[in-house]
């Protein structure tokens, strides 16, 4: 009775640390696994198709408690998300997502895994360029932070919101999103060998990505607005 006891307790144990560890709120969470050596959360191959109602990353920048600087943060205005749109460079992705500096959720559109060999060319070429990129020091930022200085700008906010105004800003944020990620990876990509290129999509393909909500921790999401409009697939 009393091994019974003790082994009751410890499966219910087991299944409380289990929930607290993979449940927002009781939402599809799919916790991403981080890489501790390159200091970067591991985006699933399948996660466009995963149906999650939040991708769980960790910032680097909570595993450790120093200062130095780790891979990339290129980001630009987006008027049409009232935020920014971040491509993140890390030594096992690259991926593009939303960015805010207020509560509104923020959004995983695009990824592609890269190799050590393909990050240490990208870094050489960050680092070498001096017009695309003006850097922007920050004591509370993980990454080296880049603002992409030649990005395609969208269109102002229609002072009359009107639905085929509402379609035609969405449709050229639709286009810029996709422009300015294209030219970023075609930079990287320029002088390349074919082995050593980092695929992109085509613009069809890119937007039948369904963006996944994302969340850096359960607190992050607490914090993000839980009324909102989800982006358009």
């Amino acid at each position: 009775m009393f091994r019974q006891t003790i082994l009751i307790l410890i499966t219910a144990t087991f299944l409380k640390v289990g929930l607290a560890q993979s449940s927002f709120d009781n939402l599809k969470v799919f916790k991403a696994k981080f890489d501790s050596v390159n200091k970067a959360s591991i985006i699933p191959d399948s996660v466009f198709s995963m149906q999650l109602d939040i991708l769980h990353l960790t910032y680097p920048g909570d595993t450790i408690e120093s200062k130095e600087k780790y891979e990339y943060e290129i980001w630009w205005p987006s008027t049409y998300n009232d935020g920014s749109l971040v491509l993140t460079i890390t030594k096992r992705q690259i991926y593009l997502r939303s960015g805010h500096n207020n509560p509104n959720p923020n959004y995983l559109y695009w990824f592609v895994n890269i190799t050590d060999e393909q990050y240490k060319i990208i870094d050489t070429k960050i680092k070498t360029d001096k017009t695309l990129f003006t850097p922007e020091p920050s004591e509370y930022s993980f990454y080296t932070q880049l603002y992409y200085s030649k990005y395609k700008s969208e269109k102002g906010i229609p002072k009359k919101w009107t639905k085929k105004k509402q379609d035609k800003y969405y449709k050229d944020w639709l286009i810029k999103k996709y422009d300015n990620t294209d030219d970023l990876i075609s930079f990287f990509d320029n002088g390349l060998t074919v082995d050593k290129i980092i695929p992109f999509l085509t613009r069809v393909d890119f937007e039948k990505n369904k963006p996944v909500r994302i969340a850096f921790s359960e607190e992050d999401y607490d914090n993000q607005n839980k009324i909102f409009i989800p982006p358009k697939s």
